[in-house]
């Protein structure tokens, strides 16, 4: 069995979300004749299924535009955590959770989904907002500020979520050592 996480750009639909609408449908009596999933700004695949997106606005988005997009951002990492709960029977744990980055212009952050009992809470991963470069200048501040580290930190977080799901997957141990180097 190959394995393969994309990471897949551009204004692509959601199958998550697209599955919760229809859920909504038949649940609400909807109108509609034809249901689509939410447009994804950057997603990571794992072998067909979505693990997470992140939403990126553009510069000089306001404030409740802004908002309004950040919330979308957190329903369809839910959407996405369920999705994974039902086809790859991944159960997300009290201690489980899904990262994602919200980026507006050239700041953004890294938020955290986490399911507890029947409850999704999200929140801010990162304890300051990641500044991207935007010149030289900015350049520097960025190798030599917090804003790499917590890059890192959004790269380590994903590769424990990817392990949690490989493991649920049932892969063999040698397999998920060869596909990620050694467990955390």
């Amino acid at each position: 069995m190959t394995l393969l996480a994309l990471l897949i750009s551009g204004e692509l639909t959601s199958d998550a979300t697209k599955e919760i609408r229809i859920l909504q449908e038949q649940e609400f009596s909807g109108t509609s004749k034809s249901v689509c999933g939410r447009k994804m700004d950057l997603h990571l695949h794992l072998h067909g299924l979505e693990l997470n997106n992140s939403e990126f606005k553009a510069v000089g988005v306001d404030i409740e535009e802004n908002k309004r997009q950040s919330r979308r951002n957190i329903r369809m990492n839910k959407a996405i955590m369920v999705y994974l709960q039902r086809h790859a029977k991944f159960d997300f744990q009290n201690d489980d959770y899904l990262v994602f980055l919200d980026v507006s212009g050239y700041t953004g952050a890294i938020v955290y989904l986490r399911r507890y009992e029947d409850i999704h809470v999200s929140g801010l991963l990162s304890r300051v907002a990641i500044k991207l470069p935007v010149d030289e200048k900015g350049l520097k501040a960025f190798l030599s500020g917090q804003s790499l580290g917590w890059l890192f930190t959004y790269v380590v977080s994903l590769h424990r979520s990817l392990y949690g799901l490989l493991c649920s997957l049932s892969c063999s141990d040698y397999l998920l050592m060869a596909l990620l180097g050694s467990p955390l």
